[in-house]
């Protein structure tokens, strides 16, 4: 597997992406969000500190 250095910034991107993404389109209501490994940690974090305001987040 290839590591990049950017690989940090690159998931916290991905990770704050899915985030816009639950909020912004109404068909990705969802009950659990899988975030599974370090590639997608910060999800849940963005979720609980800066969209906490999306309904049952």
């Amino acid at each position: 597997m290839l590591w990049l250095f950017d690989d940090g910034e690159r998931f916290a991107f991905f990770s704050k992406a899915i985030c816009e993404a639950i909020e912004k389109v109404p068909e990705l209501e969802c009950d659990i969000l899988h975030c599974n490994d370090w590639q997608t940690a910060l999800a849940p974090v963005f979720l609980r500190e800066f969209y906490s305001s999306i309904a049952g987040m």
